[in-house]
Order: C-alpha cells, then sequence, then structure tokens
C-alpha cells in the first residue's frame, strides 16, 4: 500500500477546520424566538404601565369634573344675582321648579354624579340667601353661598343628607334638587 504522508497531514488539517467551523457557528448561532422568561417580563412591564396610565387618567378625569362643577357653581350664581338685580323684588327665586326654571340655570350633566342627588338649591323662606351644593362624578362636593365663594363640602359623604346641607350651609332645610331619581329636573338645562 503506498502512503502519502503529505495527504493525511492535509485530510487531518481539513478535518480539524470543519471541526472548528462548526463547533464556531453552533456557539454563535442564536435562537430565532423568544425564551417564555422574556415574554413574561414584557407582558409583566405593559401591565404595570397600563395601571399607572390607568390612574393617571381617573386622576385627570376626577380633576376635570370638579373644576367644572365648581364653573357651574361660579356661573348658577351669577345667574341668581342676575335674576336678583334685575327683579322687582330685590330678591333671590323661590324654591320651586318654575321660579328656578325662570332664571335658566344650565349644568354640565356629564361631570355631575348620578348616584343621589347632585345639584342642590338651599333657599331661605324669604328668598334673601341662597346656597348651591354640588357632587361631582369623583365624589367631592362643593358649595357656594350668597354670601361667599366656592369651598370644597366636607360635613358630609354625600349629598343624600341634604337638609343638613342646607342647614349648614344656611340654617334652613327648603332644599330643591337638580337631580332625582334618574332624571334632571325642569329647572337645570
Amino acid at each position: 500500500m503506498v502512503q502519502f504522508p503529505q495527504l493525511k497531514v492535509i485530510v487531518n488539517q481539513v478535518g480539524d477546520a470543519l471541526n472548528g467551523y462548526f463547533a464556531n457557528n453552533l456557539q454563535q448561532r442564536k435562537p430565532n424566538g423568544f425564551t417564555i422568561v422574556e415574554l413574561l417580563i414584557v407582558i409583566v412591564v405593559i401591565g404595570i404601565l397600563a395601571a399607572i396610565v390607568i390612574v393617571a387618567y381617573q386622576g385627570v378625569t376626577n380633576r376635570a369634573n370638579d373644576t367644572t362643577i365648581q364653573s357651574d357653581l361660579r356661573n348658577i350664581s351669577k345667574q341668581l344675582e342676575h335674576h336678583k338685580l334685575m327683579g322687582t323684588s330685590d330678591v333671590y327665586p323661590s324654591n320651586t321648579d318654575s321660579s328656578l326654571a325662570a332664571v335658566g340655570i344650565k349644568a354640565t350633566k356629564e361631570a355631575y354624579s348620578t348616584s343621589s342627588g347632585n345639584l342642590l338649591y338651599c333657599g331661605t323662606a324669604d328668598n334673601s340667601a341662597y346656597a348651591l351644593a354640588s357632587q361631582s362624578k369623583s365624589g367631592n362636593i362643593y358649595t357656594i353661598t350668597s354670601s361667599g365663594g366656592i369651598a370644597p363640602y366636607t360635613d358630609h359623604t354625600s349629598m343624600g343628607s341634604y337638609i343638613a346641607i342646607c342647614t349648614n350651609l344656611l340654617g334652613v332645610n327648603y332644599p330643591r334638587f337638580g337631580f332625582t331619581t334618574g332624571a334632571w329636573r325642569s329647572w337645570v338645562q
């Protein structure tokens, strides 16, 4: 048998080269997909970001509703003052639907809570003073009286205790709700 020592060396060198090539390529090769751990981490991060966005959105929405309620109270107060100045008897409207409807009270109804009475008009028996209270969708209650500006109302957690609200603000218990039993009253436009 004829021996080719150089051929043997060449075959060994080619074999070593191929082994090295395949070994390096297999080590450098990356998988084509994501692992379950990577996917779970991404899902958790997305969930955390979604929770942060939802909380921030609710906060912005609540502040917008509160600001709208306060603006409505200022506007209604101006309308009541205008009614008093333009009237012949120098009094605020009486506590009836028809008297309040004549004032032309407008409210941004989407900002008000609809779980209870949400816009309250309290008037004295002689119509010389009034108080308004309103509850926003955020649950906050704001008031304004004929003698003062807007203030948060913290004595009660619900507009359901309307007699107490009128008594605390004016010392009277003559309330008129703008929203009851699922519908707005005729005096609120």
